[in-house]
């Protein structure tokens, strides 16, 4: 039951959620998260090869990694914004939300540069372009008023990957949960969990999958929420 989670039992993820990536109605943030996952994908792929996962971060610490941009006009309207909204409700519950954000933001940082081993900043430039499967991405793409039918499939094309490794996490996880490891032989036991999920999908690996959906139906689907 999530429907009201505690921060004792709110669940983390152990990858964004593909809705965290791909859909903003804002071509800026679409562009730079998409960007921010590109920074971080091969790196985090690397650590969930592992037989010993990082703790599953919460949403929220998701949200942040992928949310940073280079300041822009949109931060200095917000600026001026809640200080207009500072002077209409209570200032001591606007600063307690401020330093709140502010803290969230230094947590997201230092806990990526110490998972991902590089340094991570708040505000990051947006990257010249994407690179996809031979599909240039950038901005300019994006914001076209028809995009190429290839760019529009290099998105669901990776809004697809990190759902279907997400899938494949979470289900190693849970039959790591439901059938523990043996203290005494669990380097064993472990490798033959692996090769028994592999034997799930049709690329054998048990998390990161090494080809692109045949069809367009599951977690293919052209819609996201299909």
């Amino acid at each position: 039951d999530t429907a009201s989670p505690t921060s004792a039992t709110r669940l983390g993820l152990y990858l964004p959620e593909a809705e965290m990536l791909v859909c903003s109605d804002k071509t800026l943030r679409l562009y730079a998260q998409l960007g921010n996952w590109m920074r971080a994908r091969r790196a985090l792929y690397q650590q969930l090869s592992k037989t010993r996962r990082y703790a599953p971060p919460r949403p929220n610490m998701w949200r942040n990694l992928l949310g940073r941009f280079p300041e822009n006009d949109e931060d200095e309207h917000r600026r001026q914004r809640d200080q207009q909204a500072t002077s209409q409700k209570n200032k001591a519950r606007a600063d307690k939300n401020k330093v709140k954000r502010q803290q969230e933001r230094d947590d997201c940082c230092r806990y990526f540069s110490a998972l991902l081993q590089s340094e991570v900043q708040w505000r990051v430039p947006l990257l010249p372009h994407i690179t996809w499967h031979g599909v240039t991405i950038t901005r300019e793409a994006l914001e076209s008023p028809s995009p190429r039918p290839s760019v529009q499939q290099a998105v669901r094309e990776i809004a697809w990957e990190i759902t279907e490794v997400a899938f494949r996490v979470e289900l190693y996880e849970l039959d790591r949960h439901l059938v523990p490891a043996p203290e005494d032989d669990e380097e064993t036991f472990e490798a033959r969990r692996r090769k028994l999920i592999e034997k799930v999908f049709p690329d054998a690996h048990f998390a990161i999958p090494s080809m692109q959906p045949s069809s367009a139906r599951g977690l293919s689907a052209k819609e996201l929420r299909q």
